[in-house]
């Protein structure tokens, strides 16, 4: 297929989710390991950490909106410290948007993946850890030879997901910049592009052909990740 605004929407997406990956799965993991060290008000915080996920995705980006805009919290603080020597308008901007959006998208789902590994790490016989106390491993050891080993199916499953959600992203897109897919199309997604192409211009046909290569597309990946993440729990 040659389209090459399939090809720019598709390297879009990947753009996208390389962040969103780096963030959701880090801070994801990264809570779980703490919440599960916290044993005070610890259903409190997980209860605050999940909100994001509960909340609509059209007024959780109508806040997000707020706080990151030329006016918001955010662009004022690193006004006032001088970090910024002037306001951002980030959907005007040709590469902002997917970083943008992928800084949304991480706070909206990582209390998902926080939960998955949180049960991941429940899950793990407790008799590894006493062992591993009793030979005087410290917190960091345990993490690395015990806890992130036992919950690799849970990795696995949240990359894999995270690949499949974000080739078909849609939702995020369209609220900020419509059908027109951003700032010289640097926001378009291949979802968006079906859309444009199936129910705007009314080519049914090619909008067909692009959803049959978004699906190998996201069949392939998948297909490498699972190999390489399966290769590395064999090692």
């Amino acid at each position: 297929m040659a389209d090459i605004t399939f090809w720019q929407s598709l390297f879009n997406v990947l753009f996208n989710q390389v962040i969103f990956v780096f963030l959701s799965f880090g801070i994801g993991l990264g809570l779980a390991l703490l919440l599960n060290e916290i044993t005070f008000l610890s259903s409190l915080f997980r209860t605050l950490m999940f909100i994001p996920v509960i909340t609509s995705i059209t007024v959780a980006m109508v806040i997000f909106d707020f706080i990151s805009g030329p006016s918001g919290p955010v662009q004022t603080s690193l006004l006032n410290s001088q970090i910024l020597t002037e306001p951002v308008f980030w959907k005007f901007e040709q590469w902002l948007p997917m970083p943008v959006i992928a800084v949304f998208s991480a706070w909206k789902w990582f209390g998902v993946q926080m939960i998955i590994f949180l049960g991941g790490i429940a899950s793990i016989d407790k008799s590894l850890f006493e062992a591993a106390d009793i030979d005087g491993a410290s917190w960091w050891r345990k993490t690395r030879s015990i806890t992130l080993p036992m919950i690799m199916p849970q990795i696995v499953f949240v990359m894999t997901m995270n690949i499949i959600n974000g080739l078909q992203m849609f939702i995020e897109v369209f609220m900020n910049f419509d059908l027109s897919g951003g700032p010289y199309q640097s926001a378009l997604t291949p979802v968006l592009y079906l859309y444009q192409t199936g129910f705007e211009q009314m080519k049914m046909g090619e909008a067909s052909t692009i959803g049959l290569m978004l699906a190998a597309v996201i069949y392939l990946l998948t297909m490498m990740q699972l190999k390489i993440t399966s290769k590395g729990s064999d090692e």
